[in-house]
Order: structure tokens, then sequence, then C-alpha cells
């Protein structure tokens, strides 16, 4: 690698955001667990069984996960590097398609396919007070992956593993 390729490498943006909702909004996150404890009451109550009551409330925490656990976000020039406690997962920029600011935080759209289930695979990305830093970033790597241009990393990564292929954490 050259001087120069090197030096392209340090100037592209890099952005590390936390997302985790039980800290960064606990009023919400409160929220949304005295909701999941309601639910397993009235299941409770409908049925009169405690193990469903407790069975719909351990059900609706699970499949919020994203709610109670923390995840980091990797955004540069390799694309979008999600990591939690499962692992780590590589959205590469060409499967970006576009980003949304919300509220709170960025959705970035990926590539859609014609399956029912393609909205689903979408990323949020919660950071109250970084929403402009994070789409400038995005912006920034989808004006150069349109323009068929950037640096040799780009290149390089975009043909490397899929978009749903983990990156392995594990150590042999």
């Amino acid at each position: 690698m050259s001087p120069s390729s090197r030096q392209n490498e340090t100037r592209q943006p890099e952005l590390l955001v936390r997302h985790w909702p039980l800290v960064q909004s606990p009023w919400e996150t409160g929220a949304m667990a005295a909701a999941f404890i309601t639910v397993g009451l009235i299941a409770f109550y409908a049925s009169s069984s405690s193990s469903l009551g407790v069975l719909c409330t351990l059900l609706l925490l699970l499949t919020s996960w994203r709610m109670w656990l923390p995840a980091d976000f990797e955004i540069g020039p390799r694309g979008i590097v999600q990591k939690n406690l499962w692992g780590q997962r590589r959205i590469q920029w060409r499967s970006v398609e576009s980003c949304q600011s919300q509220r709170k935080g960025v959705v970035v759209y990926l590539a859609a396919d014609a399956s029912a289930a393609a909205e689903l695979s979408n990323v949020y990305i919660s950071g109250p007070n970084q929403v402009d830093e994070i789409c400038e970033i995005i912006d920034y790597y989808l004006q150069i992956r349109r323009a068929g241009g950037g640096s040799s990393i780009l290149r390089h990564d975009d043909s490397a593993d899929s978009i749903d292929t983990p990156i392995s954490t594990s150590r042999s």
C-alpha cells in the first residue's frame, strides 16, 4: 500500500454510536416494560393461568431485546458494523439505499428485495444527540458509492462478504 493511499484511509470519516434505549430513554423503555407487564396481567386474568401471564410477558421482553441490550454501530469506509451480545453484522455500502432522520435516530434503508420481510431488514440507529452527524456520514459514503469512486477500501470491502454473513467473534 502506498503512503498516499494510507493518508486517504485516515481522512475518511468514522463514527461510533452506542444504541441502548434502556439508558438513553429510560422513561420510554420503562413505559414499554409496564405495557408488557400489563399484557401479561391481562393474559393471566383472562386465562386464570399464571404461567400464561408470565410466558406472555417473557415473550414480549425477548422479542424486544434491542430495547434492553446495548449495541454499538461503527459507521465508516467499510460500511456499518453492528456489534451486540450475539456478535457482529457488517452492512456493506452497496446494500444501503438511503437513510432518513427520525426524532431520536436514523433509519437506514437497505436494498429492497421482493420478499415480504424486506422491511424488517432495515436498521434503526438510535443516537438522540448524533442524528445529524449519523446522516452526514452515511450520506458521505452513499455519495461516494453512487459516484462509482471512493477509496480502495470501499471497493475492496464491497466485494467481500455479504450483508447476511455475520463477522465471527469466536477465537479458536
